[in-house]
Formats: structure tokens, sequence, C-alpha cells
């Protein structure tokens, strides 16, 4: 009896004792249960303060944003004013260069640019003339001064040019003529003032008649004849223009007191990366090209991209007798940057040779030179030949919007 009484004793201490290690366990539950409750109550708390937190960050980082957008658009206007002035200073730096950029020394002549007579001749004309215009990206001007030595001698000016718009080819063509008239020719520049009209008008009804491509390198032989046959018909017309005036000059031959020489460029128009010209005519002239600096510092350089032989010089119109017109012609191409010049033997020298060639390109590089600018270059206090400095120059600047771009002065 004693025996079961302490089994059942110990059985029963056994579950008492292992109620309580599951009571206890069952109060840590609980205790961590209701820990983790309390912490999952806190937690709209917690969330709403960092709701509030990220806002705060946000707004904060709105309002960086702004100020540096801001501060950006501050700093490209300061760059584009820095620009701006960067600019206006080159522009005034070369205005400055340019208008103090006066004949070398060594090149100066003591004869002075304004005449001090007028000359006596009965074929008197302006001492020095001037016409051009801007065409786009294609800038022309052109000029006629008498040369010193005439000045001196108070003879008239004997050369004449012109520039004219051709529309016989299809689309408009700019016409550049020059004619040196005989520098004996005592009625010369009359001869060579009615050879320059007409040469503009027997183009654009020759052409227009004949329905030539003069830029075809297909049509040479159309070319050429229509050409030739231009110049005929203004050795016919200085004819007349001899005849009118023979009895002005009395006991001399007209016809070679009018004669003249007579060369033309015809030049497309319009935004071109490479345009074609025509350069033809008879007697004596140069077409001088001046390409733009080049990589390697060299140039800016005039080169002779036309001239007749020394032979074909004294060809004139009319010729003399009953000899055939002589025609020189060719055809070449500029692309933007390039300068062609059109001159009279006596300017083409002064842009071939230094330091006078050096300075007119100086003067008339990456420029669109007022018609008075232009002018008063040609007519430039510098030792020279004595000769009349006749030229056109045209500017090729490949586009409009570039041309525009580019400092007048």
């Amino acid at each position: 009896m004693n025996v079961v009484s302490g089994i059942v004793i110990a059985v029963l201490a056994a579950g008492i004792i292992g109620c309580l290690i599951l009571l206890y366990r069952l109060r840590e539950t609980l205790g961590k249960q209701s820990a983790a409750l309390a912490e999952l109550n806190h937690l709209p708390a917690r969330v709403d303060v960092l709701t509030k937190q990220l806002a705060a960050a946000q707004h904060h980082v709105a309002v960086v944003t702004a100020e540096r957008d801001q501060l950006g658009g501050q700093l490209r206007l300061a760059e584009d004013r820095i620009r701006h002035g960067l600019g206006e200073l080159d522009r005034l730096r070369a205005a400055l260069a340019f208008h103090t950029d006066a004949v070398p020394e060594e090149l100066q002549s003591g004869s002075p640019a304004v005449p001090r007579e007028l000359p006596l001749g009965q074929d008197a004309a302006a001492d020095g003339v001037v016409d051009g215009a801007d065409l786009g990206p294609l800038v022309v001007r052109a000029a006629s001064v008498r040369g010193t030595r005439r000045r001196e001698d108070r003879e008239h000016r004997r050369d004449a040019v012109r520039l004219q718009m051709v529309d016989g080819f299809g689309t408009p063509v700019l016409l550049s003529i020059v004619a040196p008239g005989a520098p004996q020719g005592l009625l010369s520049q009359s001869g060579a003032t009615a050879a320059c009209r007409a040469l503009a008008t027997r183009l654009a009804t020759g052409a227009f008649a004949s329905g030539v491509d003069v830029f075809d390198q297909g049509q040479d032989k159309e070319t050429a004849a229509l050409l030739r046959a231009a110049l005929a018909g203004v050795a016919e017309s200085v004819r007349l223009v001899a005849r009118s005036t023979a009895a002005e000059v009395a006991g001399s031959d007209p016809e070679q007191n009018a004669a003249t020489s007579l060369y033309a460029v015809i030049t497309q128009l319009g935004d071109r990366d490479r345009r074609q010209h025509v350069v033809f005519g008879t007697g004596d002239a140069v077409l001088l090209q001046l390409a733009p600096p080049q990589p390697d510092g060299s140039g800016p350089v005039w080169r002779r991209a036309f001239e007749p032989s020394v032979a074909a010089r004294r060809a004139l119109l009319p010729p003399a007798g009953n000899a055939p017109v002589e025609l020189h012609w060719g055809r070449f191409s500029t692309v933007t940057g390039d300068i062609l010049a059109l001159a009279s033997r006596p300017m083409a020298e002064l842009l071939v040779k230094d330091p006078s060639g050096a300075w007119f390109a100086r003067r008339w590089s990456g420029r669109r030179p007022y018609l008075t600018t232009f002018l008063s270059d040609t007519n430039a206090a510098i030792r020279s030949t004595g000769g009349d400095r006749t030229l056109v120059c045209l500017w090729d600047h490949g586009s409009t919007a570039y041309a525009q771009s580019l400092p007048e002065g």
C-alpha cells in the first residue's frame, strides 16, 4: 500500500512539475506575443514618421533640383554672354586691325590718291567707278580707277568694268566684265565701255537662242562657238563706236584708237558647295584666285588661275583688218572661302607681288567690304607701273547664312 501510494505521489508530482513547466513556457510565449503586438501597435506611428521624413527629403530634393536648374540656366546665360563678348571683342579687334592696316611704308607712292587735275582728253571719263552687290552666298565688287601716270599726264582712264545679271542660260548667272582699253588709244575708254555693254547683250541673246549650257563639259564645242560669236558681235559694236567718233581724232586709225581687251567671268549663283565659273575673252587680263589659309599655316596667297600667253595679249577688239576674233577660255570652280579677282595687268601685278599682295589679301579676306572701302583699297597710294587699276572680285562664301555672318567694312 505504501509502495503504491509512493508511486501515485511520484506520478502526481511529475504531472504537476510538467504542468508548471508548460505554464512557464506558455507565459513566456504570451509575453513575447504581447511584446510583438505592442511593436505592431507602434508601427503605424513609425510609418507616419518615416512618411513625413520621406516627404521632407523629397521636398528638399525638389528644392535642390530647382536651384540646380536655376543655377544651370544662369551658367548657360553667363556662358552665352561670355561667348558673345568674346565674339564682339574679336570683331572689334578685327575692325581695329582693319582700319589701322595702313599701306606699308615701303609700298607708299609719292603720288596722291586724289587727282590734282581733271583729264583733257575728248574721251574723258570719271576718275574712278565702283559697283557691287551681296548676292546671297556670292559677294561681288568691281572698281576701276585712273592710273597714277595718267593722272600726272592729265590723261583719262582707258579701262571699263561692268557687272550684270544675265538670264539666258536657263537660270540667272552673274556676268563680270573687265575691259582694259588700249593704253595708247585716245578713244579706247569709249570702246571699252561699248564692249562691256555689247557683250552682256549679245551673250544673253545668243545663249538664250542656242540653249547652250556653258557649265556642261559635254558642250565644249557649242560653248566655244557661242563665246566666239559673242566676241565677234562685240568687235562690230566697237567698230561702230570707232567710226562714229572718227572725226574727233583726225589723222589716225579710228578702230585702233577705240581698241580694247575684253575678259569676262560667268558665275553660277545660289548656295553651293562647289561653284562653277567660265572665263573667256581676248587681249590682256589676268584671273587670280586667293585660297583661304591652309592647315599648315601657309597662305593666303594669290595664284594665277587663268592668263593669256604673251603673244595672245596683243590681240584686241576689233581685230586689225579682217582677222578673226581670238578666243581664250576655260572652266574652273571655287569652294567656300575662295576669292577670285579678274584684273587688268597693272592691278594683277599689285596682287601677285609681295608685300602689296599680302596687304590686299588681309584687307579682303573673310569679309564683305563696303563699296567705298573697296574703291579706296583699289585706289591706295601704292607704287605701281602707273596704269589703270581695274578689277572684279568675287567672294564665294558657299551659303547665304555664312555670308551674312561675316563682318562688313
